[in-house]
């Protein structure tokens, strides 16, 4: 008889995989997820909102909901919907229109109409919010043919008139001075918030010499903004100017509690920095820039069971040791308790590991290990059990395939027995023929997952932070029991 699976850990496999943009096979896959446990997809979907960084699968979850036959689910989605930015719900209706192939339903349509209805309520915020997405909006109010306010069809259908912060916006972008441009960019920024990008998109470089211009952008910056701009503002020399440092490190702490900055974002400001030849600075700014990604994958909780991280070196796996880097440099600061980390190819390879988020560290422990080799995925098994070393968990970054022995399926074997069941995390390189694997035999339940970038050169920083939030739970079914207990959406919206 075929072994039953709990389909949770197919849900929590697809959850730590890269969606690359594939929305028609996400689409698919939420859909089987939603239709298999309503219940358990509710919670998901909540917990996912506040917990999850991949934004496909956040709208999919919403607009999944929305589309349900059951009032209760699409009560709920329509409430999920309400938490998101205007591009992020106008991305819902075009996935439902162009992914799906489906009509808005009549309760989605009404839920957008208030959300809109909502914001027309405070006309000076939602003159702001038109700087930000007035395309967005646009389509919104297009799409479900819904009758814009008098105040939404002066700001989005008619041209923009003297005094609204639309006019000023395009008296800006006519003047032709710097003098006149700086006058006219004070007393804008002197409004309050602000779109940055629409502004600095408005201005030239030289405005950034002003210190009042460049303390009064370097405000109106939302910390995402401040860490995907920073090679910018190294350039324009805010990096080095004490006031300006003072503003970029306020932000970098508000960056610790912003849900919509990613928790490995600082990484990708790091390289930046270096790409750009800014080496001092780059130097300068990675202490603080590595404490706040520690800060962000702390939130996803600390590691506090041994693991190991059993890394293939054998031919054409080069993939997996950047792979083995970049995930080394991400646990290990979150590890309380010990990390071995194994390369493997028909023997094994201890390495050992930086207890460090630095990437620099990961790279020098790694730089002896070459790619090449028979491949014998239970010789990393056989060495932890030689070496009388118990682990909790074990990350395996390989393609899984092995062609000489010992094979993983005998050497688990005897480890199972000797200390128990591990629990097992496949990090999944390339393709893999199921016919040269032994593991699958194992019936033992395994999370697999590929979190590398569409071009599986590096790894994907939206997909490795899922892959912290599944090692630092006690076991993966605590994870599952997190998501079963999480609190719905206090009250949801009425549905007609």
């Amino acid at each position: 008889m075929a072994q039953e699976k709990d389909y949770r850990i197919d849900i929590l496999s697809s959850l730590l995989t890269s969606s690359h943009g594939k929305l028609e096979e996400l689409a698919k896959q939420h859909q089987v997820w939603q239709d298999a446990d309503p219940y358990f997809y509710e919670r998901l979907a909540a917990w996912y909102l506040d917990n999850g960084e991949v934004r496909d699968h956040k709208h999919l979850f919403a607009t999944t909901l929305c589309l349900s036959a059951e009032l209760e689910s699409r009560s709920i989605g329509c409430l999920l919907l309400m938490q998101f930015a205007p591009f992020e719900v106008n991305r819902c209706v075009s996935l439902v229109k162009e992914v799906l192939h489906r009509n808005i339903p009549r309760s989605m349509a009404i839920a957008i109409t208030n959300y809109l209805r909502k914001r027309e309520q405070d006309p000076e915020g939602f003159e702001r919010l038109v700087l930000f997405a007035r395309n967005e909006l646009k389509r919104l109010y297009a799409a479900l043919h819904i009758k814009p306010s008098a105040l939404a069809q002066s700001l989005l259908f008619e041209q923009a008139t003297e005094g609204t912060l639309a006019g000023k916006l395009k008296e800006l972008a006519k003047a032709r001075s710097n003098e006149t441009k700086r006058d006219l960019l004070l007393e804008l920024l002197a409004t309050g918030k602000l779109p940055f990008t629409v502004i600095n998109s408005l201005i030239p470089k030289e405005l950034w010499g002003y210190p009042e211009v460049a303390r009064g952008l370097l405000q109106i910056m939302t910390p995402m903004q401040v860490l995907n701009h920073l090679s910018m503002l190294a350039a324009r020399g805010k990096l080095q100017d004490d006031e300006s440092i003072e503003i970029l490190r306020k932000k970098m702490h508000q960056a610790r509690n912003d849900k919509r900055v990613a928790s490995l974002k600082a990484q990708r400001a790091i390289e930046a920095l270096r790409k750009l030849g800014e080496l001092g600075i780059a130097d300068e700014w990675e202490t603080a820039l590595n404490e706040l990604t520690q800060a962000r994958l702390e939130k996803k909780g600390t590691i506090t069971r041994s693991t190991a991280m059993l890394v293939d070196k054998s031919s054409s796996m080069e993939k997996a040791i950047q792979l083995a880097r970049d995930i080394g440099a991400t646990l290990a600061p979150l590890c309380k308790q010990s990390l071995h980390v194994v390369a493997f190819d028909g023997i094994p390879y201890p390495i050992a590991a930086p207890m460090t988020g630095d990437i620099g560290a990961w790279q020098h422990a790694f730089r002896r290990i070459k790619a090449g080799g028979i491949t014998s995925l239970g010789s990393a098994i056989a060495w932890l059990n030689k070496q009388d070393t118990q682990v909790e968990q074990i990350v395996l970054i390989s393609d899984a395939e092995e062609n000489t022995k010992p094979s993983f399926f005998d050497e688990y074997k005897k480890y199972e027995a000797r200390y128990g069941e591990v629990d097992l995390y496949w990090v999944q390189v390339g393709t893999t023929d199921k016919r040269t694997m032994s593991w699958w035999r194992l019936g033992t339940p395994c999370i697999k997952g590929q979190v590398t970038e569409l071009d599986a050169r590096k790894a994907d920083y939206f997909s490795i932070p899922n892959l912290v939030s599944l090692l630092a739970r006690p076991s993966w079914m605590d994870l599952v029991f997190e998501i079963a207990s999480y609190p719905l959406p206090a009250e949801a919206p009425p549905i007609a």
